[in-house]
């Protein structure tokens, strides 16, 4: 119970940088996506997608580095 306490707090910490990482987008303006965003009329539906694809890229690959971590510790 404790391993899996450990990757899904892993994969929490992971969604949240993803999700932060998103957050920061339009604000930063990084290439010229953050007033791409602002700008267009379906904008929410590409942040939306960001930050879905950001969540679970950055979940996956925190929750892959906590089974990995873990792994030689019987």
């Amino acid at each position: 119970m404790d391993r899996v306490r450990h990757l899904l707090q892993a994969l929490l910490a992971g969604l949240f940088a993803g999700l932060t990482a998103v957050a920061l987008l339009p604000f930063r303006d990084v290439g010229g996506v953050g007033a791409m965003i602002r700008h267009d009329s379906g904008g929410w539906l590409a942040l939306a997608m960001l930050a879905w694809g950001f969540g679970t890229t950055f979940g996956l690959a925190a929750a892959a580095g906590a089974l990995a971590d873990d792994k030689g510790k019987g």
